[in-house]
């Protein structure tokens, strides 16, 4: 499913289910991938920006949506083709 395209969130978002729940985290762990959800990374999910709520809320659904949704996995300069071609794999059988 995604072999051959760039693992963007623009394309998980498109194309799997789902994209991130607890259960999923732990399937992810379970294969050696790292992961974590996104936290809250626009001002309408952050508490200390509260104040910019009313400017903010519902003109960056995109950005709200990946705050909700999105997640991390572990990413560094020594990951190779092997790697990365194994990331692919367990999330074509995760999310599939």
């Amino acid at each position: 499913m995604l072999e051959g395209k760039g693992l963007s969130l623009a394309t998980l978002a498109q194309e799997l289910p789902i994209l991130y729940t607890v259960l999923e985290g732990k399937k992810l762990e379970k294969k050696g991938i790292e992961n974590r959800p996104l936290f809250g990374c626009v001002p309408t999910q952050q508490p200390a920006y509260s104040y910019l709520k009313k400017e903010y809320d519902g003109k960056i659904p995109n950005a709200e949506y990946a705050g909700k949704n999105a997640f991390y996995i572990g990413c560094h300069q020594y990951l190779n083709q092997d790697d990365l071609e194994y990331i692919v794999g367990v999330f074509d059988k995760i999310f599939s």
